[in-house]
């Protein structure tokens, strides 16, 4: 170096190569076989490109979270990713097989993993200050080792003698063998690297951007401190013989230092700030990952380990046979007409191009088994059969053909035949392979890759991988800004939306076809008035059929069709006529209830008269909601509360302050249940279980607790490791939802273990009704997010129109209209069904809480203006049946109020305090004997009343209490059932055989035998024969489409299944078999069936 004259710094912009991902990337390691590369991402998903073709060769999805770190084993067998919420998920390196369940390693984020040279260990650090060693043979975890500070960084040497440690304090060196301390090093450091041989360590500062050499035989600096970034640094990197270090930063730039003098020999600017860097094996190139990409930079070929060139040599004799193959493709391919050229997504003749637009699929097949006989080497004609035999459906086919054309040669439309059928035939990763595969031959093309990718992802819905499908279709869209592109991403999806509905209704759920049919028309209104890029149309057109000028159309009639079957025929008629609706604003509340603190949380009562806020003035206040006033003060804080939980029944009322205490009540009698306690260290979300037996509390403190309600002690109790801001039981009561600082927890309530953890961090969580959807609001944004209970999967595009961050959430009773205040003085009405907002109503003051009345007609919302707001729901938004259940209730105050004054005119010999509207019409001197237990004198003055007054059915009533108190339950029945004027035995059956009627009417037939052998499993012997009589036809139920099929006999289980076999669709059902003999729709069919479920059970 004395004698060479000093080298200029090498300044570059512009990579060798760049690999388009699909989420910001954090982390990427190379093999030891030199052609592969992996990289993690912000969208979960793991990825192994091969190096040579830059094709995506694997996929490993582990996480819904944003992964952290990579692990590679020395050898490359093993793989292992860590996320930011303390998961780990480890694959084998070449089949991709998990070789492990997830675990979670840590309790927060895991910023560092690296393997033991042998392979044998893994070493994890993270955010919680521990440092833990798991076995790669059983992935149990071995010893931990706890730093008192962040673990910023974990490296073993490269002799396997020394694991060093970066902390937010110093540098941890341990010996392996025995996990004893041998050293430290006082520097902060965010990263570590060892030279191969192992004699010495580098530390990247955490606290200013330097770097600092370390002997690791003495522990002591070597020379000055590396000098030269000037933005704050991410991991560094070391080339295979230890002479050059890579180092990237914040500020948009990698830096290549000579170790040998610590000098910066080149500095590559980057598009955006790079997370992560490594060498390729042979040193000539570094691979850096950041926003979306991963970049190839060439290291200057004087910086090259010794022997590198002659790989490049290696190289160049490929170049030359890669462009000698180009040119013998080319001449072979002459007589190819120019439209399809290979540079198109077809090469395919216009004849056979036009027979599969128009879906003449015969002839095309025909025009193209001429060609093949004409030629047998015509690769191109098998390749295009393939697809013809594809959209037949006809995968055995399509397979060979596809396996021909490649046999010839290997070739884009080949490997893209080959991977749809391969998918048709449901061998996925297989198809995955040869889409890969296909992505060599796109001449770096991004249109024709991003149609490779969009074939790839309609080929694996065929295989019935729906989430995966429309998750890469949306990830595309989003990673690609081209309008070419997004247009063709929003046509896809359309597709496949239709797609999803169709198959929905061929399982019999209607309302979930309908919630797809209307995705496809929101994402497809632009359909009429767009033109797609005539390479995505050919695609969509020749290989899958689309019918792109009539697919919003049919979208719109689907749904339609779907709102229809689901019971809803004025809704879909209203779709299909109406113009969609301008959005209600208003600053105007019908009512308001003016409090004298601020009001942080509001619920309603079950009976729907009552309303219960808290304040921060420390008291709970019950209002009537008819005339505003004030019924009980419940007062129980100092401190200002923060939420209220109302048990289902509407006994039980919960409250919590901002300092984790908790205070109960009776709601009818205000009496406190338990002396307030401390249940956590800081501010509480709480939830009743559905049977009221339960109350969940969250909190700041990370954990969630289980209090029972009938001795308000703690049961089970949850370590969520991060802040805790709400808690909802499923109505079901199955799951407990929890929403933290950091993702959504749902957790199984029977087993009490984690059930799934999805999503972003969230403030707030509500379930619609029938516990198969969940709606979070996210905490980092203004947006809100619905989940499938099923898949956990997100449903639509998120949830836009917030101009504020917001509070929490509410569902009307049927799950149709959401309520959402933001900070922003304004509360969002949501029409679910297409997320569309349909009402803004401005507060006076942040509002902080909402909630609906129970007949989902008001919404009534409190916050800092110190009153709770009612708001009218727009009528056309209103739960089905509401405006009858107006009218209902008066004709039903007026038929109360004559009931009173007749009862008052017949009654006037009873005791005034004892009036009808009290438990007991009992006169005092039988009530007296009652209470004195004399219930002799009971029974006979009872018995000279009803010997009196044979139509007295208050004494009826009266003197059967009275015969249950004797434990004569006969005669207590049988005063009863005077009482009632009918035999309950006989209507217990009745109400059986005609919820099987209902059902088979309804057309859920699964249900039929459940319901048909509850009602014989439940009967007496003498009930049992009865049944048998009506089952066999003496009373039977017969199949208006099956010829002398009578539904309940021995051959019950065949019968039902040949019904099914031979019952027609929902469009050629008559009109008799849709409705009852009352022309019920199927939805009262259905709430008959409830209402007599309540009567069976």
């Amino acid at each position: 170096m004395a004698e060479e004259p000093a080298r200029r710094v090498i300044q570059s912009s512009i990579p060798v190569r760049e690999f388009d991902h699909l989420g910001e990337v954090t982390a990427v390691a190379v093999f030891p076989d030199r052609r592969r590369m992996v990289a993690n991402s912000s969208d979960g998903v793991l990825r192994v490109w091969d190096l040579t073709s830059g094709i995506i060769l694997k996929e490993l999805e582990g996480f819904g979270d944003t992964t952290q770190d990579i692990a590679l084993s020395p050898d490359g067998q093993l793989i292992a990713s860590s996320d930011e919420n303390g998961f780990v998920m480890t694959w084998h390196g070449e089949t991709g097989r998990v070789l492990a369940p997830t675990f979670r390693a840590h309790t927060k984020t895991i910023w560092s993993m690296d393997f033991s040279p042998d392979g044998a260990t893994l070493a994890t650090g993270s955010s919680d200050r521990m440092v833990k060693l798991w076995s790669t043979a059983t992935w149990l975890q071995g010893q931990s080792i706890n730093c008192d500070y962040c673990v910023n960084c974990v490296r073993y040497s490269p002799s396997g003698e020394f694991l060093a440690i970066a902390t937010d304090n110093l540098v941890d060196i341990r010996k392996t063998a025995t996990q004893k301390r041998i050293t430290y090093l006082s520097t902060p450091s965010v990263s570590l690297l060892w030279t191969p041989d192992s004699t010495r360590l580098l530390s990247g500062n955490r606290d200013d951007t330097t770097i600092q050499e370390w002997n690791s035989l003495t522990c002591k600096q070597i020379g000055q401190f590396w000098k030269g970034h000037t933005g704050h640094q991410w991991r560094m990197a070391m080339n295979c013989d230890g002479t050059v270090v890579a180092s990237p930063t914040k500020h948009n730039h990698i830096r290549l230092w000579r170790l040998s003098d610590r000098q910066t020999i080149a500095i590559f600017q980057h598009s955006d700030s790079p997370r992560c860097v490594t060498f390729s094996m042979d040193g000539k190139y570094i691979l850096a990952g950041g926003n979306n990409k991963v970049s190839k930079w060439a290291v200057p070929e004087h910086a090259w380990p010794e022997g590198a060139s002659k790989d490049q040599e290696i190289q160049q004799t490929q170049d030359c046979d890669a462009k000698a193959q180009a040119s013998d493709t080319k001449s072979q391919d002459f007589n190819v007409d120019a439209h399809g050229s290979e540079s198109k997504m077809l090469a395919m003749n216009t004849v056979v191009r036009n027979a599969c637009i128009n879906g003449d699929l015969p002839a095309a097949e025909e025009l193209l088994t001429q060609e093949i006989d004409a030629n047998g080497n015509n690769y191109h004609s098998y390749a295009n059969r393939s697809v013809v035999m594809a959209r037949k459906l006809d995968w055995d086919h399509a397979l060979d053909d596809a396996t021909q054309s490649l046999s010839i040669r290997p070739s884009l439309m080949g490997y893209i035949s080959k991977g749809i059928a391969l998918c048709g035939k449901t061998q996925v990763r297989d198809a995955k392979e040869a889409f890969d595969l296909a992505s060599i031959f796109t001449d770096g093309d991004p249109k024709t890759y991003h149609i490779i990718f969009l074939i790839k992802t309609i080929a694996l819905f065929s295989a019935n991988r729906h989430a995966e499908a429309m998750r890469r279709i949306r990830k595309l869209a989003d990673a690609c800004p081209d309008a070419d592109t997004t247009l063709a991403c929003r046509v896809i999806e359309v597709y496949l939306r239709i797609q999803m509905g169709n198959n929905a209704l061929d399982r019999a759920c209607p309302a979930e076809a309908a919630d797809h049919f209307t995705t496809a028309v929101n994402t497809g209104t632009f359909l009429s008035k767009s033109a797609i890029d005539s390479r995505y149309e050919e695609f969509v057109v020749v290989l899958f059929g689309f019918d792109l000028k009539s697919l919003w159309q049919t979208a719109n009639q689907k749904r339609c069709h779907a709102l229809l079957r689901a019971g809803l025929p004025q809704l879909s008629t209203k779709m299909a006529e109406e113009p969609a609706r301008h959005v209600i604003q208003s600053s105007t509340p019908v009512r308001e209830f003016d409090n004298l603190g601020e009001v942080a949380a509001v619920a309603v009562f079950p009976d729907g008269g009552r309303m219960a806020t808290n304040s921060s003035d420390g008291v709970l206040r019950v209002w009537d909601l008819k005339n505003g006033a004030i019924l009980k003060e419940l007062v129980g804080f100092g401190d200002t509360m923060q939420d209220i939980a109302l048990s289902p029944d509407g006994q039980l009322i919960a409250s919590c302050d901002e300092s984790g205490f908790v205070m109960a009540w009776h709601s009818e009698t205000g009496r406190a249940l338990a002396p307030t306690f401390r249940a956590h260290d800081g501010a509480i979300s709480m939830d009743f279980s559905p049977d009221g037996t339960t109350l969940a509390t969250g909190s700041s403190d990370a954990v969630v607790k289980r209090w029972s309600t009938a001795t308000w002690l703690p049961g089970h109790s949850i370590n969520c490791g991060w802040s805790v801001n709400c808690v909802r039981y499923s109505p079901s009561g199955e799951l407990l939802a929890i929403a933290t600082n950091t993702f959504i927890d749902i957790w199984k309530i029977a087993t009490q273990t984690r059930f799934a953890y999805f999503g972003p961090p969230s403030v707030s969580l509500v379930w619609t009704p029938d516990s198969t959807r969940l709606l979070s609001g996210d905490r980092d944004d203004t947006t809100i997010r619905e989940w499938d209970s099923l898949t956990w999967k997100q449903i639509g595009q998120i949830w836009k129109g917030h101009t504020g961050h917001q509070w929490r959430m509410a569902v009307n009773c049927d799950g149709t209209v959401v309520a959402s205040p933001t900070k922003h003085n304004h509360i969002r009405l949501w029409r679910r069904s297409d997320r569309q907002t349909i009402a803004i109503f401005q507060h006076s003051d942040s509002p902080r809480c909402v909630t609906f009345s129970m007949d989902g007609k008001y919404i009534l919302a409190g916050g800092n203006d110190k009153k709770v707001s009612k708001w009218a729901v727009p009528e056309h938004a209103w739960p089905e049946g509401a405006s009858k259940d107006q009218e209902i209730q008066q004709t039903q105050d007026c038929d109360t109020k004559a009931q009173a004054s007749d009862t008052k005119s017949q009654e006037s010999d009873v005791d005034a305090h004892y009036f009808e509207s009290k438990m007991l019409a009992m006169n005092t001197v039988v009530r007296n004997a009652c209470i004195n237990g004399d219930l002799p004198t009971a029974e006979e003055l009872l018995t000279q009343e009803i010997d009196a007054n044979d139509n007295d059915y208050n004494s009826y009533a009266n003197r059967s209490v009275v015969m249950a108190r004797k434990l004569d339950w006969d005669h207590a029945l049988d005063d009863a059932t005077k009482l009632f004027g009918f035999d309950l035995k006989s209507l217990w059956q009745t109400a059986n055989q005609k919820r099987c009627h209902a059902l088979l009417r309804a057309g859920r037939l699964a249900e039929v035998f459940d319901a048909y052998r509850y009602m014989t499993d439940m009967s007496d012997e003498t009930t049992k024969a009865s049944c048998l009589d009506w089952s066999l036809g003496k009373s039977s139920v017969i199949s208006p489409h099956v010829s002398t099929f009578t539904i309940f006999h021995s051959g019950f289980i065949q019968e039902l299944t040949t019904f099914q076999a031979n019952a027609p669709s929902a469009d050629d059902t008559p009109d008799i078999f849709k409705y009852d003999d009352e022309n019920d729709s199927i939805s009262d069919i259905d709430s008959d069936i409830d209402h007599v479920d309540d009567v069976v059970c």
